[in-house]
């Protein structure tokens, strides 16, 4: 019988794509370029993987849960030809020959039922408009159940640089794309005094049964995505949902949008699709890695379709306005300040709530109180925020050991206890440092609604029996958060409270080795070994797996 064999397949194809700011603006078009897949012979018991199609002409549209973005679309035929559930999973990365390579953060997993076929027709993020791409696509399982290790050593593809046309800018016209379940009959714009700004998709539903739709919606200025101080984290308006249509019924989906103060060029992109999975049961992180078959997108400039009276363009206060924050509210923790007249000021009693409940919880499992007020600013907008604040390159971050700086609006409100996990981290006993991955893992750990403990524990357990388990002290040095470290701080919390904030704040200090295992021997009086061997039992207990 076979079982779960995905987790020692991992299908890995790298292409580059060079991205020059005189080949984004060139007016030619580029054809699609088609590469052999050849995958290794003990897979092929299991999948069939046809031809790689990319077409290399650019254009912004919305990948996955991340706004607007410029993006190519690409082709990708697989076939399961076993009786079980397999399982690819795609991420996307940059490439700088100045800064190296990383992770832009973007995937999506795909599901295959027993002995389906599949065209993986989707729309490929470009993370940066100024710099190499590199497209990484790999076969695993399915989130929180899967063995993420990838190897070089399993490169099926290389693909040449290439240049990309002109990233379309301007309106697309709705390009449907060919499935059995939807048609996009057509995508309008409509303002009206009672619905303000909406975007109307006219759907019809082909099949003999009840099917979802999905749809992602976002507007902003693409010239923001070509700077490196905005990037796309600023995002502007953006948003996600499904809705249910009957089965041969034909449904209008009237989605109302705001104009952000994004820039002067705002264009509205979409992208429509059937999901493969239920919105609401799957966490932030979740539905990043979203299983879906693309039916259709395209795009609208706005300036244009305002000139034409089917959106109003509202104005905005110049930015220098928008930076202060001129209202105050206090807690029993914290000072809220924000502008009067915005989304902070209407749902600042929704925000205090959130942010006490969170510090209750928060003080609850790291025992403690903290020594100061903290103050959160509550920006309407990243422009906004950048300019207030000083700190562009994230919606949300802390600014010292008592302030936190954020975004917060109709499109954008950050997790209430990321940053205030940070917060209390830096008022650990002789906190001095703020380095390594251990520190992200912490505030990510202390999220809710991030990651579920007992499925994480399972893939350790499987790497643990296969042997594939980093040693402890690698987990420590490792600049990256990851899944794992997650459920070191989980072990580590469980075990003792207060010597895990003692390691906390020496392992921050300094990732050697010997410092490291000179810490663990110092507050936990055992050697490195040891504390790996509890480490392993823990992660073999049945409970919470």
């Amino acid at each position: 019988m076979i079982k779960k064999r995905l987790s020692n397949l991992k299908l890995i194809v790298f292409f580059n794509i060079v991205i020059l700011c005189s080949a984004l603006r060139c007016f030619c078009s580029v054809p699609q370029e088609s590469y052999k897949v050849t995958i290794p012979k003990e897979w092929k018991q299991e999948i069939s993987v046809g031809d790689l199609t990319v077409d290399c002409n650019a254009f912004y549209g919305v990948p996955w849960h991340f706004g607007l973005y410029p993006v190519v679309r690409l082709n990708l035929p697989v076939e399961n030809i076993t009786s079980n559930m397999l399982y690819l999973k795609l991420n996307y990365g940059t490439e700088s020959k100045i800064e190296g390579y990383g992770n832009s953060g973007m995937g999506v997993c795909y599901t295959l039922a027993p002995h389906e076929k599949r065209l993986i027709d989707t729309i490929v993020p470009i993370a940066s408009v100024t710099r190499p791409i590199r497209f990484l696509i790999t076969m695993s399982e399915p989130v929180h159940t899967l063995d993420q290790s990838t190897s070089a050593r399993t490169i099926i593809v290389m693909i040449d640089p290439f240049e990309l046309s002109k990233v379309a800018a301007n309106d697309i016209e709705l390009q449907s794309v060919e499935n059995e379940d939807f048609e996009i009959k057509e995508v309008c714009l409509e303002h009206s005094k009672g619905r303000g700004n909406c975007v109307i998709f006219k759907v019809r539903n082909k099949k003999n049964a009840d099917l979802k739709l999905g749809y992602y919606v976002a507007v902003n200025d693409p010239k923001n995505m070509e700077t490196k101080e905005i990037l796309a984290r600023q995002r502007g308006f953006y948003v996600d949902s499904t809705q249910t249509i009957s089965a041969e019924d034909i449904a209008n989906i009237v989605i109302p949008y705001n104009i952000p103060p994004v820039g002067p060029g705002p264009v509205l992109v979409f992208t429509i699709f059937k999901p493969h999975k239920d919105f609401d049961k799957f966490g932030e992180h979740d539905r990043r890695k979203w299983d879906m078959t693309l039916v259709g997108y395209g795009s609208f400039d706005l300036t244009r379709a305002a000139e034409l009276g089917k959106c109003i363009i509202p104005v905005h206060d110049p930015v220098e306005e928008r930076a202060k924050l001129t209202a105050e509210k206090k807690s029993k923790h914290f000072l809220f300040r924000y502008r009067p007249d915005t989304y902070a000021e209407k749902n600042i009693d929704k925000a205090i709530s959130e942010r006490e409940q969170a510090y209750e919880e928060l003080s609850k499992v790291l025992q403690m109180e903290l020594p100061v007020e903290v103050t959160i600013d509550l920006y309407p907008d990243m422009e906004a925020k950048a300019l207030g604040s000083g700190t562009t390159w994230t919606p949300a971050n802390t600014r010292s050991n008592k302030h936190i700086c954020e975004v917060y609006n109709e499109e954008y409100q950050c997790d209430p206890y990321h940053e205030l996990a940070h917060i209390f981290s830096y008022h650990f006993p002789n906190y001095s440092s703020n380095k390594g991955g251990i520190v992200e893992a912490l505030a990510e750990y202390l999220e809710p609604d991030n990651m579920e403990i007992g499925p994480i524990k399972k893939i350790l357990k499987s790497q643990l029996s296969q042997g594939k388990l980093q040693p402890l002290i690698k987990f420590l040095q490792s600049e990256s958060s990851g899944h794992e470290r997650v459920i070191l701080i989980d072990f580590l919390l469980k075990k003792d409270v207060e010597k895990f904030k003692q390691f906390y704040v020496r392992v921050t200090e300094s990732q050697k080795k010997s410092d490291i295992e000179k810490a663990i021997r110092q507050i936990y009086e055992i050697d490195s070994s040891n504390l790996e061997k509890q480490w392993h039992e823990y992660i073999n207990q049945e409970n919470d797996v």
